[in-house]
C-alpha cells in the first residue's frame, strides 16, 4: 500500500494506478473531455487559447502533454513546447529525448542485472548486507 498527496490539490490518498487521488482523477478526465470537444472545432489552436476558453491552467495543460494524454503537433513552426526531464533538450511529447531514453534503458538494464561478477545497485550495503544505495545515489558516486 503505497500513500502519497495528490499533487493537484494535496489531499491523502492511497495510489491504485494514477498519482492523482480519485476526484482529481475525475477532474481530469472531465477536463480531458472538454479540451477534446474544443479541439474538434478549433483545430488549429494554442495552450493559451485552449487555456482562455475552458477555464483550465496552463500547468495542466503541459501536464496533459507530458503524459501523452495530450499529443501536440508543431509542424509548421516546429516549435518545441515541452524539454527533456533529464538533460533539457527539447521534445515534442515526450519525457526524455531519444539520446536519454537509450542511456536510461542501458543504464536501467545494467543496475537491475549487473554485470558478471559485480553486483547489482553497485553493491553498497548498509551494514547488514542489504543494498543500501539507490540507483541514482549508485550512479552518482561512479
Amino acid at each position: 500500500m503505497t500513500i502519497c498527496n495528490c499533487p493537484e490539490c494535496g489531499k491523502i490518498f492511497e495510489i491504485v494506478f494514477n498519482n492523482l487521488c480519485p476526484e482529481c482523477a475525475e477532474q481530469d478526465e472531465a477536463d480531458l473531455l472538454l479540451i477534446k470537444d474544443y479541439l474538434l472545432s478549433h483545430f488549429s489552436t494554442t495552450i493559451s487559447e485552449i487555456v482562455q476558453a475552458n477555464g483550465l491552467t496552463a500547468r495542466k495543460v503541459f501536464r496533459l502533454l507530458r503524459d501523452r494524454r495530450l499529443i501536440a503537433i508543431c509542424e509548421k513552426n516546429k516549435i518545441q513546447i515541452l524539454s527533456c526531464e533529464r538533460c533539457r533538450k527539447p521534445v515534442l511529447n515526450e519525457r526524455f529525448c531519444p539520446e536519454c531514453k537509450e542511456y536510461l534503458s542501458v543504464f536501467l538494464s545494467k543496475m537491475i542485472g549487473g554485470h558478471e561478477g559485480e553486483p547489482a545497485y553497485g553493491g553498497e550495503t548498509d551494514g547488514r548486507g542489504k543494498p543500501g544505495a539507490s540507483l541514482f545515489t549508485a550512479h552518482f558516486r561512479r
